[in-house]
């Protein structure tokens, strides 16, 4: 069943682009700490909890990104998420591509209706920070 190239590429609404963004940043700034973390020896607890915050950032953003489909899915995102199915898998597969596509995320960005160019330099920032981040704790981790 294929379905027509408007329809794979929807733009969510305001509240859902919002969870998006929120949820993402919530991810990368987690995920940041964490490595952090790694870094300088001090991940004991702070570690799980960490771990339990990027879990469901990333659970909230999966979940909002499926809702935004949820009629072209055939099926709420929790069914999608939790009881796979092999046609709900591939067409599950062509929608996250829109993730890849710079103007589906512009698009989203501006959704939000809050400054698209402040929440990309943010979102970017954040991203090249844990980067640079992952790059030094691998340094560390491998002694030469």
């Amino acid at each position: 069943m294929k379905q027509s190239m408007p329809e794979m590429t929807r733009i969510p609404d305001r509240r859902r682009a919002r969870r998006l963004v929120v949820s993402l940043t919530v991810f990368w700034l987690v995920w940041g700490l964490l490595v952090g973390a790694m870094v300088t020896g001090r991940s004991g607890a702070v570690f799980g909890v960490g771990f339990a915050a990027a879990m469901a950032s990333m659970g909230c953003f999966y979940w909002t990104f499926l809702d935004v489909w949820r009629d072209v899915l055939q099926a709420p995102a929790w069914r999608v998420l939790l009881l796979p199915s092999v046609r709900r898998a591939r067409l599950t597969n062509r929608l996250m591509r829109n993730l890849y596509r710079p103007s589906w995320l512009w698009s989203t960005l501006r959704a939000t209706e809050w400054s698209p160019m402040v929440l990309a330099a943010g979102l970017l920032t954040l991203l090249v920070a844990d980067l640079v981040l992952f790059v030094v704790m691998m340094g560390h981790s491998y002694p030469r």
